[in-house]
Order: C-alpha cells, then structure tokens, then sequence
C-alpha cells in the first residue's frame, strides 16, 4: 500500500512539472519546490550573501501597488475583486489572492501573498508564475496584457536574463537555472525598542529587515519571478 502511495505522489508531481513551459525536470529548481505551481508557495526565500540595504522600490513597485508596504485591499483596487485564500501552517502558512491572464502555456498568474506571522498586515511577496498552475481556479481572470504585469524597473516574466542583469546587475547568487538577490538592511536597537531585549546578544540588539528578487531561468528567459519584502525587522 505505502509503495503504491508513493508511485502515486511520485506520478503527480512528474505531471505538474512535465506541464510547465520550457522547463524540464533535469533543468528546472521547482523540482526541490513543487509548491509554487501547486499552491503558489514560493521556497526560494532563501538568504544568502546579501548585500547591504534593501530592495529598490521600483523592483517591488506593479503598477502602483508597492511590495512591503501595501494590503490586499490595495491589490484589489488596483486589479479587481478576488477571494483571500490560505495554505499552509506554522512558518508557511500564508494568506493570498491571485490573477491570471492568457492560457494554457501562455497563461501569467500573479500571487500577492501575506505571511501569517511575519507580515505585519502588508502584502510580503508577490509571484509571477508562467504556464499551467494547479491553482487558477482560485485565481480571477485580469484583461491586462502579460506585459502590463511587471515592476516599475521594467522586470517581467519572459525577459530575457540578460535584460534582468541590466536592470539588477550582478546576482548574489547564480546556481543552473535559479537566480537570486538577495538584501538585508540591519540596524542596531535602541533599548526602548520592542525588540531589544529579544534579540540582544552578547551585550549588542540588532535586528534586520531582508528583501529579494529570485527567478527561474530557462534556455536564457525568465519563467517564473518571486519578489519578496519583510515589512518589518526580525532578530
């Protein structure tokens, strides 16, 4: 029974990722991440070697919604009524709202989503995933061209990498097909900080607020963005 359970996971996740554009199993990193065209969880918020400071606005800023800062009644406004959803538990769970424009292999999803614990009430991540999502149907239809969904810098699904690293310059990290940007702005507490004495350590309170881009890449064109901002400083 446990065998024939396994064949069947093992069988469904080939199925959503042989359905994704242009990417195939040995090429693409959603191998280790399958929630990202499942549930639209990204898992690639990993922070390493960040540069100083933070996440330019205009890299987080679509269309007048601004990552770190605005609520999904803001994305509302701007794109349209949709339902919140929620997935997840403990660290990962989330809530989310979502669009979509096109179909098929052509198709754009857009996640704006918010983490339970750490957002604050502000929208921490919003996700551009192309090709076939298990999840539209909780998604509601835009008529905006895929085009029009990009940041302020000019950062789309479907550019060419080249024209990405002209926009961001060098990554912080480069791995086969995966991409990242990574940032963290950190500062020293103040003892009337909320904060200070929880993240005092050897005599010294410090605190940082960590921002990126990650992207997945393939045959030199970006299939997927996931742009993430903590509203506010952790330990």
């Amino acid at each position: 029974m446990r065998k024939d359970m396994t064949k069947i996971i093992q069988t469904a996740l080939l199925i959503v990722l042989v359905g994704l554009p242009h990417l195939s199993q040995a090429e693409s990193p959603l191998a280790d991440c399958p929630d990202l065209y499942q549930v639209g969880r990204s898992c690639f918020d990993v922070i390493n070697n960040p540069r100083p400071g933070s996440l330019a606005q205009k890299h987080r800023d679509i269309m007048g919604f601004v990552l770190g800062r605005d609520s999904f009644e803001r994305a509302q406004r701007l794109f349209g009524d949709t339902n919140v959803w929620h997935s997840g538990d403990a660290s990962t769970s989330e809530d989310k709202i979502c669009y979509f424009t096109g179909n098929g292999e052509q198709q754009i999803a857009m996640v704006f989503a918010s983490n339970s614990e750490m957002s604050m009430g502000a929208v921490d991540q919003v996700r551009f995933l192309k090709g076939n999502v298990a999840f539209t149907d909780r998604c509601s239809k835009t008529n905006l061209s895929s085009k029009k969904l990009q940041t302020k810098s000019g950062l789309y699904v479907d550019m060419a990498l080249k024209k990405m690293k002209d926009i961001l310059g060098r990554p912080t990290e480069e791995e086969k097909e995966l991409i990242v940007y990574s940032y963290c702005d950190k500062k020293e507490l103040k003892p009337d900080d909320p904060l200070y004495l929880h993240c005092k350590v050897d005599g010294k309170s410090t605190a940082q607020r960590c921002s990126g881009i990650t992207a997945g890449v393939a045959r030199g064109l970006v299939q997927w963005l996931v742009i993430w901002f903590g509203a506010g400083y952790v330990c």
